[in-house]
């Protein structure tokens, strides 16, 4: 009982500026505690919080994967899960991951988005002893904000209609253990606006990556991604590229790494033959499910397609953030290296190409 009461007081008194955006990051200091803190916006965390949720990541996954073990880290810890009917697959994730750290799970209705007074569902929530609020789905993002404002615990968006943080951590250490390094890496992205492409704009130019992205144009409207003037201000900041691209064979150019989602314009479909633009290592993520329109079996299934090790990874990056977001823990094993050996980045290196709308 005084562990749990401890855990709400810490809760609860880091919240009074966990609704504050943080932006600022001290070089060769570590990041700021991040217990008690909501986690729905990628700018709600440092550059440096970014790599220590990714190294805690990498760090659970060697502790854990393969596996049936199970720790203390959150015994006596109550985390509540806002499910969703089309987020299986989160939901058993999330369980999962909360489960090897020793927690516990109330799993509350999933059409919580119609209550007629969030914020006061929220308190609730954080009334009933609950140290966490996992929201595995939300359709509008302005919801998670009105719920946070009335938890007095953590609040951690899985996913919405404007970001997918954590999906982002897992396809980051997926690109670590490929590349061995982050920076100086191109992305591409081919699809229609998702919450991926916001949160790749978001947070990879933070670590020194490239993005071109083809957002197709649906009803002969134009499509640009809603954090694209965030990108350009990051890019101008840290000499990366953010490029806007008409073709698919413009955009993978060159890429490092292909990215794509669920859409249905064969025109734009993703062949073994088109990589052939791409970085002679490529590497291919698609953010699942999968209709088959989008990309073809042979670059799919591609030794290349790191799809499913991302997938696994997602599971070790949502257990870093509800352990971060809780309490105090630091890896045992050494840091990544994020950055690439002897690159150098010119201060006249950004270039944006916005007004290239098809």
């Amino acid at each position: 009982m005084l562990r749990r009461f401890y855990s709400k007081w810490r809760a609860f008194s880091w919240k009074t500026n966990s609704n504050k955006e943080i932006t600022a990051n001290t070089p060769n200091k570590p990041s700021s505690s991040l217990i008690g803190r909501d986690l729905y916006e990628p700018q709600q965390i440092t550059d440096a919080e970014i790599e220590t949720l990714i190294w805690t990541a990498f760090d659970l996954k060697r502790q854990f994967s393969g596996k049936r073990k199970k720790s203390h880290l959150l015994e006596g810890y109550r985390i509540t899960f806002l499910s969703a009917p089309t987020k299986t697959y989160s939901e058993i994730m999330t369980s999962s991951a909360v489960q090897m750290l020793g927690g516990d799970i109330v799993i509350v209705q999933k059409s919580w988005e119609k209550s007629p007074d969030i914020p006061q569902l929220g308190k609730m929530i954080s009334t009933l002893c609950s140290d966490m609020t996992v929201v595995m789905f939300a359709n509008v993002h302005e919801n998670i904000k009105y719920l946070a404002d009335g938890c007095s615990s953590p609040v951690l968006c899985l996913c919405d209609n404007m970001f997918e943080i954590t999906r982002i951590l897992a396809d980051l250490m997926t690109i670590h253990e490929y590349f061995g390094h982050i920076e100086g890496l191109r992305l591409a992205y081919v699809g229609p606006i998702h919450a991926i492409t916001n949160t790749y704009i978001a947070v990879l130019p933070r670590l020194g990556m490239s993005i071109n992205y083809f957002c197709f144009c649906a009803h002969d409207q134009a499509q640009s991604p809603a954090t694209l003037d965030l990108g350009m201000k990051l890019c101008t900041k840290n000499g990366t590229e953010l490029k806007e691209c008409c073709n698919l064979k413009e955009v993978l150019y060159k890429a490092d790494i292909i990215a794509t989602s669920q859409h249905d314009d064969t025109t734009n479909r993703i062949t073994l033959e088109s990589m052939n633009d791409a970085a002679e290592k490529w590497m291919f993520l698609h953010s699942l499910p999968r209709s088959k329109l989008e990309v073809e079996d042979e670059v799919f299934d591609h030794p290349n397609s790191r799809t499913w090790v991302s997938s696994n990874n997602k599971v070790w990056a949502t257990m870093a953030v509800i352990l971060k977001f809780l309490r105090e823990y630091e890896p045992t094993m050494e840091k990544p290296n994020f950055a690439k050996k002897n690159i150098f980045v010119s201060s006249n290196f950004s270039k944006f190409k916005s007004g290239n709308i098809c």
